[in-house]
């Protein structure tokens, strides 16, 4: 998700091209501009966002679907073993679902792209 999102958002402001413009000519996924800006926004000012959509973004490639205690385990390893890590990282993921990055699956606390 990381490398999708600096992948294309970055290279379109340096461009200075609005998004009005850039956003047609991108993928489908791109097309939705408030969720994908404001993802973007937040990502290059807090970190730990930036961190999880890379887990998210690795675990999705990988099996398709993510658990969240899979991203809790991974952010526990770069951070430490702290309630905080795993509260956050559930916040995170539950506002990714709020802005349609993720959709929940059947499963309790699994998501797909």
């Amino acid at each position: 998700m990381r490398a999708i999102l600096t992948g294309f958002i970055p290279s379109t402001l340096r461009l200075g091209i609005p998004w009005q413009v850039a956003l047609p000519q991108s993928p489908p996924p791109f097309r939705q501009p408030g969720r994908w800006w404001i993802l973007g926004e937040v990502m290059a000012v807090y970190p730990f966002w930036a961190s999880v959509a890379t887990q998210v973004g690795r675990l999705l490639k990988l099996q398709g679907s993510v658990a969240a205690a899979h991203v809790q385990r991974r952010m526990r390893e770069s951070y430490g073993e702290r309630e905080t890590v795993s509260r956050r990282v559930r916040f995170v993921l539950r506002s990714y679902v709020a802005w349609r990055v993720l959709r929940e699956t059947g499963a309790q606390g699994v998501y797909s792209a």
